[in-house]
């Protein structure tokens, strides 16, 4: 409540913040058809008042119930239908200053928030917690008053479209006529009966009808156009004067990877890292050669060197030097890292788990950059269509090479021992060679050369070997976070494809007939429009695209990953709609290159009839041409569309006033056009006028400038100054109401949210007995004070009044309507002698002989008047605590001891509601 009340200070202090003295009015709008929380709205009005009392600001309330009888099946839950009749009690109540809320801001102090009297007058100056109540109570119903259906979406939309009009299109100059019906400020009776009824007639209801040429519709319907258009171009990019929702049939997945796939850094040499040059490689390896190549050359100068050493001793050492050269670079100089390298520390770094993850992510993260950037530069063949068909050509050809890998392992094996044999063979030849040999034949440096030949292959093979086991492993590695890029591009390509949908659905749904507007176009017109200038100008397309494409870069940040994208967008499950920044960006930077587009359109198409700045006068008279009687139809549905919100119940009884309600002001408001004959709007506004016969009243046209609102034609018609019996879903609810009464003996179960309702005013016209039982708690209460004044004499009238003596005249005196009687004094008597002489009060036996039948009715209401106007000393009504506890007692034994009596129940029930409720509010007063 306080985080409520803080928001409308905010609020009202952002309006008010010129100075001086400001006038608000504000509204209260919501569902009274909430079971046990039908009084939450009443709880916030009273919060409200209570803290505005406080304030500077002159304000006015209206409040707005949503209120229903119609079958709602399983959603009734025992409370549903009675506590709305429950809180329309409470509010007429609280408006006539009856009903005092509880301050519920102060838990668990309880305290009722005093209420200015309706009835005060100028010199009141007390202090009062809430100086008002509201202005008008509007009902908001199922049926209007022409006998329509109103579904609760079109409720809703009504009360909006009311205060819209009310704060938008109006600008606060509404009409005086419409103002007063509003605020029924007009009407100096405020009861039903006049002045001092029980029952208010500040009560209203509407209708609001809006013809307009819906210009955030047709606005919409572009931007929709153009975001289907982007999505399409994105999902397929297959242009056929306009994107079409058809993939291209060339494309082929397979060959389109394989001629990518060393941009792509998957090959069998990017794999496993026989080719060390990539965006995806270590900087410092871009300098090493291929494995073969790279032992080649390493061989090749490791026997030139050894070579140089030519004499027969040392030709004889030639193999073994070469050996240990050979295995110094095997172990310590191949591929180096740092100060170090060698074979099987090279793969002992890039196999461990930390660098096969890392490079892993490395490869996935370049794949999916370069997919990104195509997608995003529209490059051909990079859709969101194809991509999750590219993505599994990837998987599958890295599983096929992972297969390879690990076969191929054991065959390098197999050529290095074979080679391992050869390289034994020519050193044993070698080793045979004789000095003449060497000297003469050359034999030694031929079978040196084919040695070095077979150590390149036994050492290619051998790091091959470890190069596949690395490859099987990386290429696992890899694998997997592939397949996270397949889930996160095959996310991607069902949201795209949802957002088609939704741009699809939001063209083909049926131009939506909200209760209150009415869209006065031809969307055949404008739907062909849209399709001949705007979805098949491919260069406004694409720079629609562009614009697009750069709010989307912005908001994915440096991730060039369909995950960032991703997490733009959420699909809701019940409605299949994607939601998010991904799909607002489309809809944000169409909206702002519609205006661009439209006004392209509009300057190089002399023949196209632009969509926007229409007037909905001059569309009538192209139509018509003048007021034709298909127009005037037209004219009269408008009116009878605006009627208000509640159905009539013709057979409850009129208030008693002069002019009894409900009674109807109705209004309608025309722009202006400048374009069209002045004999023409002059028509339409005396056709307007005369369009209601003698019973319906009359309509005020209101002309409204050109420049203001040149599209919109809007009807309203207030019923206002009626008591709440008269809405028909009032005395719908009362049914329910009484038989939950009923079925309770008459009282609420311990957990209704309502049970102060039942002390108030129906609602309805009350029968004679109902009308005694409500008065009966206050007529103890004054009886307990010593205000039925009983006669000395028998035969003579008795009176409610006050003396300030026995011995002095009565003073605001009441008539009961019955004389005071043997029967009643011998009855007392009669008890006081059959329970050991117990004094029992003759007031009270009075009461339960003669109060239902015989005292006047207005008796009752006349008392209560009594009570509220006189200040009562608190000793007194400390007394009368005491006696009401006696007559509990009394009332006992004038029964006859009999709980089952039916009167006694009555007078029981009475008294306790005196004890608790009138007497409080006597000291309350003090």
């Amino acid at each position: 409540m306080s985080i409520m009340l803080s928001m409308v200070s905010r609020r009202l202090e952002r309006l008010c913040d010129n100075g001086g003295e400001q006038s608000v009015d504000i509204h209260i709008a919501g569902s009274i058809a909430t079971g046990t929380g039908g009084g939450t709205m009443l709880d916030i009005l009273a919060q409200l008042q209570s803290y505005l009392s406080n304030q500077p600001w002159r304000t006015t309330i209206y409040v707005h119930a949503f209120t229903t009888a119609a079958d709602v099946g399983d959603k009734n839950t025992g409370r549903f239908y009675i506590n709305q009749y429950a809180a329309l009690k409470e509010y007429n109540a609280f408006n006539r200053s009856d009903y005092k809320p509880w301050d519920i801001k102060n838990p668990p102090h309880a305290k009722r928030l005093s209420i200015k009297p309706v009835n005060a007058s100028a010199e009141d100056t007390n202090h009062y917690d809430l100086k008002q109540t509201y202005k008008s109570l509007f009902l908001v119903t199922d049926s209007t008053s022409e006998g329509k259906r109103v579904s609760l979406p079109e409720q809703v939309n009504g009360t909006a479209e009311l205060l819209f009009q009310l704060s938008v299109r109006q600008l606060g100059n509404l009409p005086n006529e419409i103002r007063q019906a509003l605020s029924n400020e007009d009407n100096p009776e405020t009861t039903d009966e006049g002045f001092t009824g029980p029952r208010s007639m500040k009560n209203g209801a509407y209708g609001v009808h809006r013809i307009t040429i819906p210009e955030t519709k047709i606005r919409q319907r572009l931007i929709s156009s153009l975001g289907l258009q982007f999505t399409l171009q994105i999902l397929h990019n297959n242009w056929v004067k306009s994107f079409v929702d058809d993939p291209t049939t060339a494309f082929n997945a397979k060959s389109f990877v394989a001629d990518l796939v060393k941009n792509l850094e998957v090959s069998k040499g990017d794999l496993w890292l026989d080719k060390a040059v990539g965006k995806t490689k270590f900087s410092e390896e871009t300098s090493f050669a291929a494995y073969q190549q790279d032992w080649r050359l390493k061989l090749e100068e490791i026997e030139k060197n050894t070579k140089t050493a030519d004499s027969y001793q040392e030709m004889q050492q030639w193999v073994t030097v070469f050996n240990r050269e050979a295995e110094l670079y095997w172990n310590e100089g191949f591929r180096p890292l740092g100060d170090q390298g060698g074979v099987e520390r090279y793969f002992g770094f890039h196999g461990s788990p930390i660098q096969l993850d890392k490079r892993s992510n490395s490869v996935r993260k370049h794949i999916e950059a370069l997919l990104v950037d195509g997608l995003e530069s529209g490059l051909e063949n990079y859709t969101t269509h194809n991509l999750p068909d590219i993505v599994e050509n990837l998987i599958e050809r890295v599983e096929d090479e992972a297969a390879n890998f690990a076969k191929r392992s054991a065959g390098y094996e197999k050529m290095a021992i074979a080679a391992q044999k050869k390289r034994v063979t020519i050193k044993e030849e070698i080793r045979r060679i004789g000095k003449i040999g060497y000297k003469i034949g050359g034999a030694a440096l031929r079978l040196f050369a084919q040695y070095q030949e077979e150590s390149v292959v036994f050492y290619s093979n051998r790091t091959y070997e470890r190069a596949s086991k690395y490859g099987a492993a990386f290429s696992l590695e890899l694998l997997d976070s592939l397949r996270l890029l397949r889930k996160d591009v095959g996310q991607f390509k069902r949201n795209i494809t949802n957002l088609r949908d939704n741009f699809v659905t939001d063209l083909n749904l049926e131009n939506e007939k909200k209760s209150g507007i009415e869209d006065w176009i031809n969307w055949d017109e404008i739907n062909e429009s849209i399709q001949q200038y705007f979805v098949t100008n491919k260069p406004l397309l694409e720079t629609n695209s562009n614009a697009i494409w750069d709010q989307l870069k912005e908001l994915r940040g440096d991730r060039k990953s369909f995950d960032s994208y991703n997490r733009l967008m959420v699909i809701d499950e019940k409605t299949s709609v994607v939601r998010g920044e991904f799909p607002s960006a489309i809809r944000k930077e169409s909206l702002q290159y519609s205006h661009t587009f439209h006004a392209d359109v509009v300057e190089n198409n002399p023949t196209f009839k632009p969509f926007f700045g229409r007037n909905i006068v001059k569309e009538l008279y192209e139509q018509y041409g003048e007021v034709t009687k298909q127009l005037e139809n037209v004219v009269k549905r408008w009116i009878d569309a605006s009627s208000p919100m509640v159905a009539f119940d013709a057979g409850q009884p009129r208030p008693s006033v002069p002019k009894p309600g409900p009674r109807k002001r109705r209004m309608m408001l025309l722009p202006t056009c400048q374009d069209v004959p002045k004999s023409f709007q002059d028509a339409l506004k005396a056709c307007i006028e005369g369009s209601l016969s003698n019973n319906d009243g009359k309509i005020l046209v209101k002309t409204i400038p050109e420049e203001r609102c040149p599209n919109e034609i809007s009807a309203l018609t207030v019923a206002f100054f009626f008591p709440l019996r008269q809405a028909a879903v009032v005395s719908a609810l009362k049914v329910h109401y009484d038989r939950a009464l009923m079925s309770n003996e008459g009282r609420f179960v311990s957990y209704q949210c309502h049970s102060e309702s039942a002390r108030f005013s129906d609602l309805l016209l009350p029968s004679r007995s109902e009308e005694m039982e409500i008065r009966l708690p206050s007529i103890l209460a004054a009886c307990a004070l010593g205000y039925l004044q009983v006669p000395d004499d028998l035969d003579k009238q008795l009176y409610f009044g006050t003396r300030e003596d026995k011995f002095s005249p009565i003073e605001n005196r009441i008539d009961t309507g019955i004389k005071f009687t043997l029967k009643q004094k011998e009855l007392a008597a009669r008890i006081g002698d059959q329970y050991d002489e117990m004094d029992i009060s003759v007031e009270l036996a009075i009461l339960y002989t003669d109060y239902h039948e015989q005292f006047l009715r207005d008796c009752g209401s006349k008392v209560e008047a009594l009570l509220n106007s006189i200040e009562v000393v608190p000793e007194h009504i400390d007394a009368a605590e005491l006696k009401l506890k006696n007559y509990s007692k009394w009332v006992f034994l004038l029964a006859k001891r009999n709980e089952e009596d039916e009167r006694y129940g009555k007078f029981k029930d009475a008294i306790y509601d005196a004890i608790n409720r009138v007497l409080p509010e006597l000291k309350e007063k003090l």
